[in-house]
């Protein structure tokens, strides 16, 4: 029996014994000493009194985790204490759901600093939640030293500098926001959803107007490429987005460059129009002979 395991049993044991009738929902017993049995707790986590005492002694297979959770969770451990017994007891998260959001968070932290690309982490109202150093310098002015929105939305109607960012702002704002109300159309009778919408309505006339006509809006299209104007120029982008497993509607945004289209300089489209001339000639020529 390792040590970690006779620990683990004995925190169990301790927590019983600290704990009353009344605090699992069970009638108060008079005067009584010892807090609960191991009969009560076992009925109550539908286990048998002779596991939860080997329990207890530190007798613990890796099998019966989901047993051991329901004792857990009689015994009133709160949130972290139970995934902090679990890990004790060798149980290591198969999905994404049983990670804490804070451990959710710090695994997309990691994942967004391996990335060469602007990439970032947004939740269902597209407020910020995690994000890489090449997006801060990116979106210097929503994820970056300088924000004064931390919702993209609101960076995107309410902060002037996105009109100066944003190449071709009056477009993209249509279709971003037409992407926003489709992801946010199933929800639309959650209260903070609600709220959220009723609130952006109050404060942008574009959204309340985009808003009431969102069952004609469309999202972005697949490929489309998006230039911002940033200190050394413009800069063209793909934007990419995937779900975030395990998580409340959240979506992982990356950027990846692409080339910028630049128009063709006067003295360019002047040599290819001679070029053009010069050829229709040739074959006007080439046709007389």
């Amino acid at each position: 029996m390792s040590a970690l395991l006779k620990q683990l049993g004995e925190t169990i044991r301790q927590q019983r014994l600290s704990l009353q009738p009344q605090d699992v929902g069970l009638p108060a017993a008079g005067r009584r000493r010892g807090g609960l049995s191991q009969q009560e707790v076992a009925v109550l986590s539908g286990v048998s009194t002779r596991w939860l005492a080997r329990l207890e002694q530190g007798q613990f297979k890796a099998a019966d985790t989901e047993l051991f959770r329901r004792v857990l969770n009689i015994l009133c451990f709160s949130t972290q204490e139970q995934e902090r017994l679990l890990r004790q007891a060798g149980w290591q998260p198969e999905y994404w759901s049983e990670v804490s959001q804070q451990q959710l968070q710090n695994h997309l932290q990691k994942l967004l600093d391996g990335m060469d690309y602007p990439a970032y982490v947004v939740d269902h109202l597209w407020n910020r939640v995690r994000w890489n150093k090449p997006a801060a310098r990116l979106f210097t002015h929503w994820l970056g030293k300088q924000v004064q929105y931390t919702n993209f939305i609101d960076y995107l109607l309410l902060d002037p500098h996105s009109r100066l960012f944003i190449l071709h702002w009056e477009k993209h704002v249509v279709l971003w926001l037409g992407r926003f109300f489709n992801k946010i159309q199933p929800y639309l009778d959650n209260e903070s959803v609600a709220q959220f919408v009723a609130e952006r309505c109050g404060k942008s006339p574009v959204f309340e107007r985009l808003y009431h006509k969102r069952r004609q809006q469309r999202g972005h299209k697949l490929g489309m490429r998006y230039v911002f104007r940033t200190g050394k120029g413009e800069r063209a982008f793909n934007r990419m987005a995937f779900p975030v497993q395990g998580s409340a509607g959240w979506q992982l945004i990356v950027w990846l460059p692409v080339p910028v289209k630049k128009a063709p300089a006067a003295e360019e489209v002047a040599v290819a129009h001679a070029a053009d001339a010069a050829v229709s000639v040739a074959a006007h020529e080439s046709a007389a002979d």
